[in-house]
């Protein structure tokens, strides 16, 4: 049987383990060692897998580099974020890769699942398991990519009903990556032609995204203006038979609000400064400020300082019924409002707590004790406890009697009450 090896155990690389754990031996590593320790417990931090789909299978946890030392075929699914800077950080792939060179051996294969941009694969990933193990690239060792697909959260797609890209550096080895990606998923495998295709396909797919809800967004700062509902605009817009409906919103997370950024850095390496990536980007990095702007806005009519005021925000992961909270912009609210001395508070049912930068966020996960303590509200992720929330229980935790007075921003267009701001 063979033995692969998972490097990363999060959103991307514990589904990954847990599906083939069923068909083949697995090690499954990650640096940290709360990580690997809860997971022996068979606590899943993610509350995404329960004890028992944890403990059921033949995964080996560890933080040893000693024990992955014996696999034939390492997936790398560690995390590529950006940095301050909006640049890539690929800190935590080249480590993983460094890791697996150490104990790379004849004939193994390595595959990477981490989103890079075009060309990172074979020009920085290959170079250190050449350089750290001495052994020749498509001679020694194979290396393969297989950009992730994960959904997280209550309601997403599991990893057995996605569609998987796979590419190999020696095109006639394709079956052995195809081999293990066939107890991966149920859905089709398409084989891209080469390593660097399959890595631009991975942040096209999300740059899209970016691109079609940047658009709507630019709708709705229109629409605000005109004092028109965007929900209602895209309703009577859907009727036609090729238009695709997106919705407006805070674009976060570890994949449509970041993998743009690798396509920009690789265009600019490349000499070329693409104008459309960019302003979308811009346009959806800015959602924040125009939320708050328009709260503060209808505060100030409320003739108490803003230093007396406080402001209710309903989620903070960057998806609905997920507990990652990675790049999340219902974060940045609370310091967007901080600068006029404003005061938040977060609840989540999926958060415990949440440190932006150095400054610590306390999050509770139930709903607000105090009736009457809030000046306004922002409902900013539509997890299903929210969506499913009577109006009047909403409503409830806010100063002002009138409806008409009542400060909520439904960021997700969950409630459709004429009177609540949306985007």
């Amino acid at each position: 049987m063979k033995k692969i090896a998972i490097i990363g155990l999060g959103y991307v690389g514990m589904p990954l383990a847990l599906r083939l754990s069923r068909n083949f031996e697995v090690v499954g590593f990650d640096v940290s060692e709360k990580r690997v320790a809860s997971l022996i417990k068979g606590i899943d931090i993610n509350k995404e897998y329960s004890r028992q789909e944890i403990r059921m299978n033949n995964i080996k946890y560890t933080n040893n580099k000693q024990h992955i030392a014996d696999s034939s075929t390492y997936i790398v699914t560690v995390p590529t974020p950006v940095d301050e800077f909006q640049k890539p950080d690929l800190s935590a792939i080249t480590s993983a890769t460094t890791s697996i060179a150490e104990v790379l051996k004849q004939d193994d294969f390595v595959i990477f699942e981490s989103t890079v941009y075009p060309g990172a694969t074979e020009e920085i990933c290959v170079e250190i398991l050449e350089r750290v193990s001495g052994l020749r690239y498509n001679t020694d060792f194979v290396v393969g990519y297989s950009p992730e697909r994960v959904s997280p959260g209550i309601g997403g797609k599991k990893i057995n009903e996605i569609s998987r890209i796979i590419s190999c550096s020696d095109l006639t080895k394709i079956d052995y990556i195809r081999d293990i990606y066939s107890y991966v998923t149920n859905e089709p495998i398409h084989v891209a032609p080469s390593i660097i295709v399959a890595e631009f396909a991975k942040v096209l797919e999300n740059t899209q995204r970016d691109l079609n809800i940047a658009l709507i967004n630019e709708v709705s700062h229109i629409c605000y203006r005109l004092g028109i509902k965007t929900r209602d605009v895209l309703d009577a817009a859907s009727t036609k038979w090729n238009f695709h409906r997106y919705e407006p919103g805070l674009v976060g997370g570890h994949c449509i609000g970041v993998d743009p950024y690798y396509l920009l850095a690789k265009s600019e390496q490349l000499g070329y400064s693409p104008e459309v990536i960019t302003s979308g980007r811009r346009t959806n990095e800015k959602m924040p400020h125009f939320i708050v702007k328009q709260v503060l806005s209808k505060l100030s009519i409320l003739q108490k300082p803003f230093c007396e005021m406080r402001v209710a925000i309903f989620g903070v992961t960057f998806k609905e019924d997920c507990s990652d909270a990675r790049n999340s912009k219902s974060v940045l609210l609370a310091g967007l409002f901080e600068q006029f001395n404003v005061r938040c508070d977060y609840y989540d049912p999926f958060v415990d707590e949440l440190k932006n930068r150095n400054l610590a966020i306390p999050v509770v996960a139930k709903f607000p004790k105090n009736k009457n303590y809030y000046d306004a509200i922002i409902v900013s992720v539509p997890h299903e406890i929210y969506v499913n929330m009577q109006v009047d229980q909403l409503e409830s935790y806010l100063t002002s009697e009138s409806r008409q007075n009542k400060i909520i921003f439904d960021v997700k267009s969950i409630y459709g009450v004429p009177e609540y701001m949306e985007l």
